[in-house]
């Protein structure tokens, strides 16, 4: 028998440590935002102005992902709720830019996970719509990386509304699919599913 033994103490500073890393990240990437975002041109030719509008729209995309994954570790530290809103408004910034594939892969799949976690039934609609969303974006080359995401991701919808047989669909077409491509993360991760 195991036994696991907790100072409470411990774990109050521990989570307060994580509660004030999660306000310092926040406050790192909002700093971080005006002057990455707003990059002045080196020259007065139309190259500069082309690459410096290129690389305020790369950091803007770039702060809507950091958004997401801010808002993540709000949800994991119970506050689905407001974290929620915040990945919504990113991931739509992100389709809104023309992004969806680059940068709201990996958003797409924070949403939807921190959705199916929250599990209300408007929740499981909305990572539903997300997936759809994100399949329905146009790729020219067959994007490996996104077709894993989103059978990962209707597996977690499955698994939520307790359909069994598309679970094991989702599953054993997730786990084909991650070996094939030699995603070792992912093979991992579909042989952790029973």
């Amino acid at each position: 028998m195991s036994f696991v033994s907790v100072v409470p103490d411990i774990v109050a500073q521990a989570a307060g440590e994580l509660e004030s890393l999660g306000s310092t990240l926040s406050a790192a990437n909002a700093a971080a935002a005006a002057p990455t975002i707003g990059v002045a041109a080196p020259a007065a030719d139309e190259v500069s102005a082309a690459i410096a509008t290129l690389l305020g729209t790369h950091a803007q995309e770039f702060q809507a992902l950091v958004e997401v994954y801010s808002a993540r570790e709000r949800a994991r530290r119970g506050d689905r709720d407001e974290a929620i809103p915040l990945m919504r408004a990113a991931v739509d910034h992100l389709v809104r830019q023309g992004q969806p594939l680059q940068w709201g892969i990996p958003a797409t799949g924070v949403l939807v996970e921190t959705l199916l976690d929250r599990g209300a039934d408007s929740d499981v609609a909305e990572a539903e719509a997300a997936i759809e969303r994100l399949a329905a974006a146009r790729t020219d080359d067959g994007l490996a990386i996104r077709e894993v995401t989103l059978l990962r991701l209707h597996v977690l919808v499955a698994r939520a509304q307790g359909d069994a047989a598309a679970y094991a669909h989702f599953r054993d077409r997730s786990r084909d699919t991650a070996r094939t491509l030699g995603f070792e993360g992912h093979i991992a991760w579909t042989e952790a599913m029973p």
